[in-house]
């Protein structure tokens, strides 16, 4: 058994648990066998850790797997955990439910169905596995040793792991190289996704009493022991961030795992949002199972290796402005003087309030330019930063030395030996820019002052069509034929009922539209379902794309289609908030109706007192809907058996009608397809333009790309922080 290994303690259990085992359900982190008589006890939690009036009995709850073999269970199952206040989480193929809840309660199901425990050995992610795959011929009090005998293809995982994961460092140098004599102090992140029913207030508790318990089951006693253990809550949501050293990971991630209110533990790896990684795509036009896990500098950047970096061009950006002290783009020689320097007053008669600067020797921008009236000369949304480092950011490995090496790191530009011409569209804290109608006047000779041959821009009006601006792109481009310019697709790509999604001014016939793709090599077999709406009117078939957002805890609509038609139908009421008045058309199909007063929760349980196959919510505002998430009466998530979706409103407002109207009838059908790197991106806008042009253009990767943050959004963090960002914006830059 895989997952033996793990825990040599709980061997033994293991065993004998198995050998009483009906039912072994598949799991991505190993096995879990099921059974009438599972060994399991009731839950045993350190109260210290949990005090009642931020948890209240919350961790006496525990997780366990229990299987069923048709609906009627299934419904049966459900019943019983939310009677007795406890949770269905999700639901894992086949016919198998993942529940909280009391042991207690959970016994009285024991004489109708299997039952097992989802402990630890089942919360840790299968690519923690080299940090457990150890030698355990040391004794227990020397095992968190770095100097353990591994084998040595264990250790190369080992090694591997370590190094894709996020690290702290604890040199105060972020441009020096790491100091040999603290190496065994950088800490490693993990992340922790806790049970869903986790609150603000909770996380913050687990926080505050967590870290001290964690860090003295690992021997710590002091805070400011190097490898004291860093535990973060954001905001929103139930995933601790959780940093701590080396030799601590094993001990550490156990007794994470251990917690009777963590549901999994990651590892926090960094090569999965790169721009490194978008670039050795974009410059060899794949990307292999090894690529997209490592990617080395010169082995798999052959425009680089061939000294092709930008060198001598100038590109013109266009945005919400820029932090000129960013690591990515600050040149020692103007830190913090940059607007010191005699700013001109427009050379363009039609530009009376542009002002601009030139500083033809900054090793990065040459030239910004405002117009003050409605823009000013910082970046305080960030968008413009994160753009012009994703094209040309690159920090110096001595920022303080103008001859320093270029350091390529895994946030570096495509071209980061190239430079700015930047426009600041943006003034104050509004979301909106400040874009010139002209641009061909107003706009884009800006750059063309400094030779920008190549102008860069991450905006657009979603619903603006072949406008003023559109216009004026096609018409500076081609009186000048040198130049290129590359206008992001937009991030509309969902909006499936328009007949096309593209922002403008990407609708241009001369510009280049950036549409976003994936960074996902084809070896890792990636897959999506597509679906399709079918119907007849007046006696002609017709089919268009259906979007829907699913919710990946239960059941995908493919499961219900099985490569055929599955007929639509509206519930009665189209509410469903009572008992559906048209059951008998309701079994087997898939249920269609509108979000109103009543719960989704409620709306379910009327389809699947009913039988339907599926439930399609439509969405009450011109928004990209949400999946549709269960929750009763007392505010528990609940996991119903079927497939459960939301679709935008126009997209079901027209479904309806046909339905309802003379001989109105609707097939849905679904289809399996690959992802790989020559796929658009869900979100990504798509044509054909109204005129029949194909658009978008050209494709780079979009999707969770690490790009430079602005140093205002967390000052006593340095100047080099990034974030990780997704869209059409973020691709634009990768490509021009």
């Amino acid at each position: 058994m895989g997952h033996i290994v793990l825990f040599v303690f709980t061997a033994t259990a293991f065993l004998a648990y198995e050998a009483l085992a009906v039912k072994e359900v598949a799991l991505r982190t190993g096995g879990a066998w099921l059974s009438k008589a599972p060994l399991t006890k009731g839950q045993d939690f350190n109260r210290s850790l949990y005090p009642p009036n931020a948890w209240g009995d919350l961790p006496a709850n525990q997780l366990f797997l229990i299987a069923y073999t048709n609906d009627t269970q299934a419904k049966k199952i459900q019943q019983n955990i939310t009677f007795f206040k406890g949770n269905v989480l999700s639901y894992i193929p086949d016919k198998t439910f993942l529940i909280f809840a009391k042991l207690a309660n959970v016994f009285p199901l024991l004489a109708d169905y299997d039952l097992g425990v989802y402990g630890p050995i089942h919360r840790i992610a299968p690519e923690l596995s080299p940090i457990f795959n150890r030698s355990t011929k040391a004794t227990p009090n020397t095992t968190r040793d770095d100097a353990l005998d591994l084998a040595a293809s264990v250790q190369q995982q080992y090694e591997d792991l370590l190094a894709s994961m996020v690290v702290l460092q604890p040199s105060a140098d972020d441009n020096a190289p790491t100091n040999t004599s603290n190496k065994d102090t950088v800490q490693y992140g993990l992340y922790v996704e806790l049970v869903p029913m986790v609150n603000a207030k909770m996380m913050q508790a687990a926080v505050q009493y967590w870290t001290p318990a964690l860090a003295n089951a690992l021997g710590y006693y002091v805070t400011s022991n190097p490898c004291w253990p860093i535990i973060n809550a954001p905001q929103n949501g139930v995933i601790l961030s959780v940093f701590m050293c080396k030799k601590d990971l094993r001990d550490g991630i156990s007794w994470l795992s251990e917690q009777p209110v963590a549901r999994m533990v990651y590892a926090n790896i960094r090569v999965q949002n790169t721009n490194l990684i978008s670039s050795v795509l974009l410059q060899t036009g794949t990307l292999s199972d090894d690529q997209y896990e490592f990617a080395a500098d010169d082995i798999e950047h052959p425009y680089w290796r061939a000294g092709l970096m930008g060198q001598g061009e100038i590109v013109g950006l266009g945005d919400t402005g820029l932090d000129l002290e960013h690591c990515q783009i600050q040149d020692d020689k103007y830190a913090g003087t940059y607007f010191d320097n005699p700013y001109y007053p427009s050379p363009f008669s039609n530009l009376p309030n542009l002002s601009y600067w030139r500083v033809m020797d900054h090793r990065k921008v040459i030239q910004y330019a405002c117009n003050s009236s409605n823009a000013d000369t910082y970046d305080k949304l960030g968008h413009g930063t994160l753009c012009a480092s994703s094209l040309m950011g690159a920090p110096l490995w001595n920022i303080s030395d103008p001859n320093s090496i270029i350091t390529t790191d895994r946030a570096t530009g495509m071209a980061p030996a190239a430079r700015l011409s930047v426009v600041d569209f943006h003034r104050g804290n509004g979301q909106s820019l400040n874009v010139p109608e002209q641009v061909e006047l107003d706009y884009l000779p800006v750059h063309a002052a400094v030779n920008a041959t190549i102008t860069s821009d991450s905006w657009g009006s979603i619903k603006g069509g072949y406008s003023i601006k559109a216009r004026g792109y096609d018409m500076f481009l081609w009186k000048n034929p040198d130049v290129i310019s590359f206008i992001a697709a937009g991030n509309s790509g969902l909006r499936a009922y328009d007949s096309n999604t593209l922002s403008t001014p990407s609708v241009a016939k001369n510009v280049m539209a950036v549409g976003a793709g994936y960074r996902i090599p084809a070896s890792l077999d990636f897959k999506a379902a597509v679906y399709t709406v079918h119907w007849v009117k007046y006696g002609i078939p017709s089919d268009q794309p259906l979007v829907l957002k699913e919710n990946a805890n239960q059941p995908l609509l493919l499961s219900v289609l099985n490569d055929n038609l599955v007929e639509m139908v509206v519930a009665d009421p189209w509410d469903a908030c009572s008992p559906l008045n048209n059951a008998d058309r309701i079994a087997g199909r898939i249920v269609l109706m509108t979000i109103s007063y009543c719960s989704i929760y409620q709306k379910a349980q009327a389809v699947m007192d009913a039988n339907g196959a599926a439930m399609i919510i439509i969405h009450d505002r011109s928004e990209q809907p949400s999946p549709p998430i269960a929750v009763d009466d007392d505010n528990q998530i609940v996991t119903f058996p079927f497939p459960m979706s939301t679709m935008f409103k126009e997209v079901g407002e027209n479904l309806v009608m046909t339905i309802n109207g003379p001989g109105g009838q609707l097939f849905i059908s679904g289809r399996e397809v690959n992802l790989d790197v020559n796929s658009l991106a869900d979100f990504s806008s798509w044509g054909p333009t109204l005129d029949g042009r194909i658009k978008p253009d050209i494709i780079a990767p979009g999707l969770n790309i690490i790009s430079a943050q602005i140093t205002s959004a967390n000052p006593d963090l340095g100047n080099c922080m990034v974030n990780v960002s997704s869209g059409t914006s973020i691709a634009t830059p990768l490509v021009g």
